[in-house]
């Protein structure tokens, strides 16, 4: 790999003109742990959000969440899908969603969904928001508790980064 020069200045901030493309220009977390149902077959928000105001129209933002405990409520074949939205501009290109539970008996794995917004096209602050949907309106939880409906909440981590362009 070859190394990059940044003509850093010395000034304590190394400017984002000096970084190299696909440099990490900025993070933002948003960590969600209270429990929330999702009992629509429309996408309704999880109340689960974060803002960014990118530095530039050509960067890139990847958006990440992971962990938590989504539960299934014991429904038997219930599916419940997840996507996140930029202001009011669902990021999906299908209704699944970006991501996809289904189960006979319970969900078994936290959350893991990614993806890339490379169409913001503005230096404007941006809210990214999670939303869901169901199959049915039987509940499911987009986070639970230990104990379901009660219990300690297991944390699920929204995160935003500016990737220079």
């Amino acid at each position: 790999m070859a190394l990059t020069k940044l003509n850093f200045t010395g000034q304590g901030v190394l400017p984002s003109a000096s970084m190299p493309t696909g440099s990490v220009l900025q993070t933002i977390t948003s960590p969600f742990n209270s429990i929330k149902a999702v009992d629509s077959t429309s996408y309704i928000a999880m109340g689960h959000s974060l803002q960014i105001t990118p530095s530039s129209t050509s960067s890139k933002i990847l958006l990440r969440v992971s962990g938590g405990y989504p539960w299934n409520g014991n429904q038997l074949n219930i599916q419940k899908s997840y996507t996140i939205y930029r202001n009011s501009t669902d990021l999906a290109s299908q209704s699944a969603g970006l991501e996809r539970f289904y189960a006979n008996t319970y969900f078994a794995h936290p959350h893991s969904m990614e993806i890339y917004d490379t169409t913001h096209n503005t230096t404007s602050q941006i809210t990214y928001s999670v939303y869901g949907k169901g199959n049915t309106t039987a509940v499911g939880y987009y986070s639970a508790g230990t104990s379901g409906t009660s219990g300690d909440v297991a944390t699920i981590l929204f995160t935003a980064m500016e990737i220079k362009g």
